[in-house]
């Protein structure tokens, strides 16, 4: 019997270090590796490549989460600390770029706590087929404190004036809101234009921005022979959309400050951002960034 018996004293004993590093070597030679880009004791952020699965099921049973250990650190002499890191948000499986991921349990907390009340700034970039239009009526100006994480990611200052479009298209009946800009376009034959756009999710919905940009601009994401059948014959190259850039809030990362009562959301002097060092070479080929 188990139980605790009045009067008895109860340990809780926290792990403090994860599992060892496991051998790169010993992964299959046809795996794309995965790369990171920013690690310390607590969390790590890894480039997905694309065609892998986050979790759950993968090609021959490798998923990013999997293969985690192999090309991480072990975290040691951390209270908390996770047996194996795991992913804190998921990409699809079509879907190549950063991916952050927890390797203690206060960063698992503070962080998916971040990504669910929308305070986590994600930045996309994608090749949609043909050239989408502005809507003046739906629109935004990004210059108020809400915007840090979007400002950030956009490379502006506090007061600069930047008008983003905004998609605001429910699915299954729930908030599905999207923000977008155009970097720059190209002729292309068959589409007539190809526009290289940035994109933030402003919620979680499955496929958001393949549906957004499919459904509401009227210009399916190159590749994405999914929601618009007729260009499934660009497939070959998979689909052009990638997580590129994340800035992510100081209450997400409170270890970094020692004291949680100084990491202020409002100090933009304290966001982490990661980015990517470069769009993948098959964007550059398209649109010749």
């Amino acid at each position: 019997d188990y139980r605790p018996m009045p009067g008895e004293d109860i340990a809780i004993v926290t792990r403090i270090s994860s599992g060892k590093t496991l051998d790169i070597k010993d992964l299959p030679p046809s795996l794309p590796p995965l790369i990171v880009k920013h690690e310390d004791a607590h969390f790590a952020v890894v480039v997905k490549p694309e065609g892998l699965n986050t979790v759950g099921d993968g090609a021959g049973g490798w998923t990013a989460e999997r293969m985690l250990p192999y090309f991480l650190r072990p975290t040691a002499g951390v209270e908390g600390a996770l047996v194996r890191p795991r992913p804190v948000h998921r990409l699809d499986a079509r879907t190549g770029g950063l991916l952050v991921v927890a390797k203690t349990r206060l960063a698992m907390t503070s962080l998916s706590e971040a990504f669910a009340s929308r305070k986590v700034s994600k930045r996309y970039r994608a090749v949609l087929c043909g050239e989408p239009k502005f809507d003046h009526q739906t629109t935004i100006e990004v210059d108020d404190a809400a915007e840090i994480g979007t400002r950030l990611t956009l490379g502006v200052d506090i007061g600069t004036r930047l008008t983003l479009g905004v998609i605001d298209a429910p699915m299954e009946k729930k908030e599905c809101v999207s923000h977008w800009r155009v970097v720059s376009h190209v002729p292309c034959e068959r589409y007539g234009r190809l526009t290289l756009v940035d994109m933030w999710p402003k919620t979680g919905r499955t496929h958001q921005l393949r549906k957004h940009a499919s459904g509401a601009l009227g210009c399916p994401i190159l590749g994405d022979g999914r929601y618009t059948a007729r260009h499934s014959l660009d497939d070959t190259e998979g689909l052009f959309l990638w997580s590129v850039e994340v800035a992510l809030p100081p209450s997400a990362t409170p270890w970094r400050f020692g004291d949680r009562e100084t990491a202020a959301d409002d100090d933009a002097r304290k966001w982490l951002r990661v980015k990517v060092d470069a769009d993948p070479e098959k964007f550059r080929a398209r649109v010749g960034m």
